[in-house]
């Protein structure tokens, strides 16, 4: 039985992790619940809207101190907020904007003045993705508080490569600079942000191996991402029509354009051949694409869930037509966990540890149409079992939480 440690963390985090609603949340939900017993961790949350804290017992804080983000309720506010930011800041990523902002910056000088009061003293301030990073960011370097001893960069995935990626695959030649533009200073802040850290904290074998090879002398240690495995896998829903569930934050770019290039090249081929199959669409998101594509038969455009297993529930297949980006799709594992089958491409499930046969593939729209026409149920049924089988034998929370807190022991001289 493991036991409470003496670690001392302080979490930098975007978002409030309860409710899980997001694959984001989800992965941080998981990761404090599995910690907190190990360990002593405050939080600095910047968001939006951090007053919606909803407390959960899974989430053993100490304490919470909220820092509010300039808003972004519309397109306008957003813009503004970029322009005055590349305006006064052009060698940081537009993506920091709000966390770089003046706003945030007083806040948490307010928040680190209270601490330092406190005498409180951190064996490690663990910043939970790149852009949250960048309130510590001033006159070109980043100014750590000085009661953290070590700095953990939990990456989310490799931002440096998801910005070239969107910008080989748009064709406005406008937005494609841009975008290359954008991901010039992404690379430039993220490799900063490895080389001011002490350690980092990747989340796939594949990111790994790329931060090992730009940054062979930063100790890594790879945190997946935990889902919660059911007792045992859903079965399958009854009724005739077979449903296929399309889930995932619907304004980030990767699931955006993945989603956009399936409803315009596969659906059209599939609802010809199958009228007994239909497309579930949800996930967190703006869905301001929805009227260009609403014509779309056999479509149920579901939106925000507060739960998914309700969606696993009805569906038999999670799909992943995800082309770029890094990093592990949690929405795959989630999958997995439910023991539903995952129809994804190849690039989907790197980061997952799907073998080939613990998912259906496919790469291009003629295979997706066929996998979708002539699907299997009862095949991919026990390929939703065997993939649910196979992470859970792999995949402990108890155990990846004590081998991080072993490994974030070994690495400061203070315990």
């Amino acid at each position: 039985m493991l036991t409470p440690g003496p670690l001392n963390i302080l979490w930098i985090s975007p978002k409030w992790p309860n409710p899980p609603i997001d694959g984001a949340r989800l992965a941080s939900f998981q990761l404090l619940k599995g910690l907190a017993p190990l360990a002593n961790i405050d939080m600095i949350l910047i968001a939006e809207d951090p007053q919606c804290q909803i407390p959960s017992p899974d989430l053993l804080l100490n304490n919470v101190w909220a820092i509010q983000k300039p808003p972004k309720n519309n397109i306008w506010q957003s813009l503004w907020l970029y322009l005055i930011h590349f305006l006064k800041h052009p060698k940081i990523p537009l993506t920091t904007a709000s966390f770089f902002h003046p706003q945030c910056k007083r806040q948490l000088a307010k928040v680190m003045d209270e601490i330092q009061k406190s005498a409180k003293h951190y064996h490690y301030m663990i910043i939970d993705g790149m852009h949250p990073s960048a309130i510590f960011y001033q006159d070109d370097n980043f100014q750590w508080p000085s009661f953290v001893s070590k700095i953990a960069y939990r990456a989310h995935n490799i931002e440096a490569l998801l910005w070239p990626q969107a910008a080989a695959m748009e064709k406005n030649i406008i937005k494609k600079i841009l975008l290359y533009w954008q991901a010039s200073l992404v690379k430039a802040f993220e490799h900063k942000l490895l080389k001011n850290s002490n350690l980092a904290l990747p989340i796939s074998s594949e990111d790994l191996e790329i931060i090992k090879k730009d940054h062979p002398k930063l100790p890594t240690f790879m945190l997946p991402m935990i889902p919660d495995f059911r007792p045992t896998p859903l079965p399958l829903p009854e009724g005739k029509a077979l449903k296929l569930l399309f889930l995932g934050r619907l304004d980030w770019p990767p699931n955006r354009q993945g989603l956009l290039w399936f409803l315009k090249h596969v659906w059209p081929k599939v609802v010809q051949k199958r009228k007994d199959i239909q497309l579930i669409i949800a996930g967190s998101g703006s869905l301001d694409f929805k009227a260009k594509y609403e014509h779309l038969p056999q479509v149920d455009w579901r939106g925000f869930a507060p739960s998914i297993t309700p969606l696993f529930e009805e569906s038999i297949v999670l799909l992943v037509p995800v082309f770029f980006g890094s990093g592990t799709r949690i929405k795959i594992l989630e999958s997995c966990a439910h023991g539903r089958a995952v129809l994804s491409t190849s690039f989907a499930v790197q980061g997952s540890m799907l073998q080939n046969e613990h998912f259906i593939k496919a790469d291009t729209e003629e295979e997706w149409a066929q996998q979708i026409c002539s699907v299997n149920v009862g095949n991919w049924e026990k390929i939703g079992h065997n993939a649910y089988n196979f992470l859970r034998e792999r995949i402990n929370n108890a155990t990846v939480m004590y081998n991080l807190q072993q490994f974030l022991k070994s690495k400061v001289s203070d315990l």
